[in-house]
């Protein structure tokens, strides 16, 4: 990682953005040139209706098809960050990859000990309905939209949109039109192995104008670049990812629409992706054999749409299946020691809406929801001669809930929205845990059942008044979280509790969506303050040794985001996206060495994204050529390998060069293309668990890839 001066970079991002202000009041002179250039309307389902994204009031950011196709998209890690009020973590596993938004990041969830703090959605199923659902890095091929809306919105996306929510929507087949797409895609990681992407995607009517349907197949493998001389072994940390969707659209009458779909994806490691910096770059610990995990999900869902006239009703089935497994070893005070943990989530979700279908100044939104899952985690810490400690946790989780919005239109311009969810959860858990009488070096099994219940009311309120080029918006927002039970653990510990309780937030918030100079540029920010309490917060017993979470401390954030883009010419596109967040403990957790003021882990104070795309002609053949700019600031995380509890890491500090250029031949494009072209190398976590282990980002890597997608 080089050394740069923070003031150095700040000023680096302020000239950009002036050049970006510049820019913007440039281009009221060249709009006079050609009024018919114009940025694309571009409609979400943020508020489950389709609406201009200029129009609701709520800071939402979305990625379309063309653009992941462009940029060439294929996981969180490639374009998370890069989006304003976002922050993505990778921890090294299935289990510790952590997203985060408006600052609400949770070491908890990063554990895998809690509900995440952001809401993750499949289409229309919600995949952290508890802790054991895990964020998906689902394959962006086929995906129609990717919308994140940032800030909490329980009102209609329930527990764990604490933060905020991101949605991954796929494609439906046409009824009318058949299409047939594929992409091959080769690279190579610096001083590192090669990887490749196949995939396609074929649909065709069945039945014209009434039946259509579509598969979708893809797979993927990084190359590791990841060494560990101890077993002279290579790149170690290659991953594969496999999977596919089949869908299947019905149009039985004109009102009535009914979509199925059935998701498949299977992640697998060859090694977990950790180096050890004192080792040496991208030089792992000695490791005794590979340090693995896997996450595999079978989905499948069906959406009715029936449009009744005065509303459409809305109808959303699913059901999953989750599988994941962890393993890692090492050694402490010379006794070997392994970590296994294999989980199961098995979930059903049902959700029914009517949103209004009429013109007038009233339109409302009314639905219920419930959900259901069952949660199994085994696992444990053992040496080649007994098991240290074990469990076997098997959890129910009941969700039922009720919720509403009514928007209504005050004046011409003046529209006031309310809404609420009434949540209540009902919790069954039995844990076993497996520990060792050091006297006799027998096992012993202590059994125990926590059963519990809460209930919880989200409401939002939000006002949007429409200026000459926009609308200004405030808005009043709740969001939550659900408790869960602890594993017991073998120590004492003063705080520890069976079961923690909800954390919730308010968020409130003054925004602004604007268009200038006839439809070229658009300008949209929001400032914002969060009231974080009873936070849910992985702490350690006195002896350092195990983890468990309770309800401490409390915490307020102040945030800005901003993001613009700008059609300077036809063909030339520059887009520029900011944040700032100050996040900071109100009420500190002495035990864990937090005091009052201190700066909430994980958290960068600034994110500043720009990227400049031009489409041009090449001999006949349309051709494009882009470059992409991140800077993602220093965060602090905790120090495992420091005996003082108030010792802090500083992580993160990068920058981030990517760069692209295509050509169409046809109905086939190629693209050539580098990532992280300066070679970052920043610490993003740390873990001390067995050893030294430290994740970055991927280094420098080139590839190719040649797509086939119809005009």
């Amino acid at each position: 990682m080089k050394n740069r001066q923070g003031n150095t970079m700040h000023r680096r991002i302020l000239v950009t953005a002036v050049g970006l202000a510049s820019t913007l009041a440039g281009s009221a002179v060249m709009a006079q040139e050609s009024e018919s250039l114009r940025l694309e309307e571009v409609l979400v389902t943020a508020t489950k209706r389709s609406a201009s994204i200029q129009e609701i009031p709520i800071a939402v950011s979305t990625i379309g098809a063309d653009a992941i196709q462009t940029r060439g998209l294929e996981r969180f890690e490639d374009y998370l960050a890069t989006v304003p009020g976002v922050q993505y973590t990778p921890g090294g596993s299935v289990y510790t990859s952590l997203i985060s938004m408006r600052g609400v990041n949770d070491p908890g969830a990063e554990n895998g000990l809690t509900q995440a703090p952001v809401a993750v959605y499949l289409d229309e199923t919600p995949l952290t309905v508890s802790q054991g659902a895990l964020n998906l890095d689902y394959s962006l091929f086929g995906v129609e939209q990717i919308t994140v809306i940032k800030g909490p919105h329980s009102t209609l996306y329930g527990a764990s949109s604490l933060g905020g929510t991101l949605k991954v929507e796929t494609r439906s087949p046409s009824v009318s039109e058949g299409l047939f797409e594929a992409q091959l895609g080769y690279n190579s990681v610096d001083n590192g192995d090669t990887g490749h992407t196949a995939a396609f995607t074929a649909s065709t009517p069945l039945i014209d104008g009434v039946l259509g349907a579509e598969i979708t197949a893809y797979n993927i493998e990084r190359g590791g670049y990841i060494d560990d001389p101890s077993r002279g072994e290579q790149d170690i940390n290659g991953t594969e990812t496999t999977g596919g969707r089949v869908a299947v659209t019905w149009l039985p009458t004109e009102d009535l629409s009914i979509d199925a779909k059935v998701y498949y994806q299977d992640f697998e490691s060859d090694g977990l992706p950790f180096f050890s910096p004192s080792a040496g770059d991208l030089i792992s610990r000695p490791l005794d054999k590979p340090q693995t995990d896997g996450d595999e999900m079978v989905l499948g869902s069906v959406e009715i749409n029936w449009a009744l006239g005065f509303a459409d009703l809305v109808s959303s089935t699913s059901a999953y299946t989750r599988d994941n497994f962890l393993y890692r070893s090492g050694s402490l005070f010379g006794l070997d020691l392994n970590f296994d943990l294999d989980s199961t989530a098995e979930a059903f979700i049902q959700e029914v809406r009517l949103v209004s279908n009429t013109d007038g100044p009233l339109q409302w939104l009314a639905g219920v929801y419930f959900s259901s899952e069952e949660y199994e985690e085994i696992g444990g810490l053992s040496t080649p001669f007994f098991t240290f400690f074990g469990q076997d946790l098997l959890t129910e989780i009941n969700t039922y809930a009720a919720f509403g919005e009514v928007g209504y239109a005050l004046s011409d311009r003046l529209e006031l929205t309310v809404g609420a969810r009434f949540s209540r959860y009902e919790v069954d858990s039995e844990i076993t845990v497996e520990n060792i009488d050091f006297a006799t070096f027998q096992p012993i099994f202590t059994t125990s059942n926590i059963d519990f219940n809460e209930t919880d009311i989200s409401p939002r309120v939000a006002l949007s008044y429409e200026i000459d080029n926009g609308s200004l918006y405030v808005q009043a927002s709740r969001g939550f979280r659900i408790g869960q039970p602890n594993t017991p653990i073998p120590v004492d510990a003063p705080n520890f509790v069976e079961a923690f309780d909800s954390d919730s937030l308010w968020n409130y918030e003054v925004g602004a969506k604007t268009e200038w100079w006839g439809g070229r540029a658009r300008l949209n920010g929001a400032v914002y303050f969060i009231d974080w309490t009873d936070i849910q917060t992985s702490v350690f017993d006195p002896t350092g040794s195990f983890t468990f979470v309770t309800n401490v401390g409390s915490a307020e954030i102040m945030g800005l985001e901003l993001e613009g883009s700008v059609l300077l010419t036809e063909g030339l596109t520059f887009e520029a996206g900011f944040t700032y967040t100050d996040a900071e403990f109100t009420s500190g957790i002495p035990s864990q060495g937090i005091q009052d003021g201190d700066t909430l882990t994980g958290v960068p104070d600034t994110q500043f994204s720009a990227a400049v795309q031009y489409d041009f002609d090449i001999g006949g053949r349309d051709s494009f050529v882009r470059a992409d700019y991140l800077f993602y600031d220093e965060f602090l995380a905790f120090d495992p390998f420091s005996l003082d509890s108030n010792s802090r890491l500083k992580n993160g500090d990068y920058e981030r060069i990517n760069a692209r250029f295509g050509v169409s031949m046809g109905d086939f494009q190629l693209a050539l293309f580098g990532s992280n072209l300066t070679d970052e190398r920043p610490r993003m976590s740390v873990q001390a668990a067995f050893g030294e282990d430290a994740t970055t980002i991927q280094p420098r890597t080139y590839g190719v890839s040649i797509s086939y997608r119809p005009q």
